[in-house]
């Protein structure tokens, strides 16, 4: 099974949706942060937003799964076989995510990594290209 790639790209907040139906004083997502990076296959990855999951899982599974050939739905959305510019279904506080397919086929089991934005539960991807 290969490994998907999914890099969050931006975190917003819609101010006038948030000022109308929002807590006092709504921030950003707490949780994502621009440039983080995680990688996964089917399970979602340690530390990524559940609600963010729901709503990229079925990309994360496709690209994993063998749907790097072709482009989504009809070749009318992304431009790049492979890819899958999603964002969470948070309306007031919304994360985009990219999803790309990377070429790894198994998961690294490992518990740390001495690069900041590989913090997953699978081992940093740059040692293991250069093992």
């Amino acid at each position: 099974m290969k490994k998907v790639k999914i890099t969050i790209l931006k975190t917003m907040l819609n101010e006038d949706l948030a000022k109308e139906y929002g807590i006092p004083g709504l921030k950003a997502c707490p949780m994502m942060k621009v440039g983080d990076v995680f990688y996964a296959d089917y399970a979602k990855p340690e530390g990524f937003c559940d609600e963010a999951w729901k709503a990229i899982y079925q990309y994360v599974f496709a690209l994993a799964h063998g749907a790097e050939k072709e482009l989504f739905y009809y070749g009318d959305w992304i431009k790049e076989p492979g890819v899958a510019i999603v964002s969470c279904n948070d309306g007031l506080r919304p994360v985009h995510q990219a999803c790309n397919l990377i070429a790894f086929f198994t998961p690294f089991f490992a518990t740390s990594s001495p690069h900041p934005a590989c913090h997953t539960a699978y081992a940093c991807p740059r040692e293991a290209l250069s093992a």
